[in-house]
């Protein structure tokens, strides 16, 4: 059985995870923001999103929670691309 949430709690995480990612467009520019995708994380009870950035050839993933984390990595992202998205999330926080 697949648990659904609330379409309220999907709502305020979307409108907490847009916050952050105006925030991270605004910071993050030597990279290029592709895409991202919503998904349900059902071990946390909360919409996690996947932000797709590139440069060049290459590709990195980052995954934000509503909550203003960074909950996880793939294809080990530059140094600088992790700065940025951690400084916009501080700057999200305090909207």
């Amino acid at each position: 059985m697949t648990y659904e949430p609330d379409q309220e709690i999907r709502e305020v995480h979307q409108m907490h995870l847009d916050c952050y990612q105006m925030e991270i467009e605004e910071e993050v520019t030597a990279f290029s923001l592709e895409s991202h995708e919503d998904v349900w994380d059902e071990d946390n009870d909360q919409v996690v999103r996947a932000l797709f950035f590139e440069r060049g050839m290459s590709k990195w993933i980052v995954f934000i929670t509503p909550n203003g984390d960074v909950k996880s990595t793939f294809n080990n992202p530059p140094r600088q691309l992790m700065t940025g998205v951690l400084s916009a999330m501080v700057a999200g926080g305090r909207i």
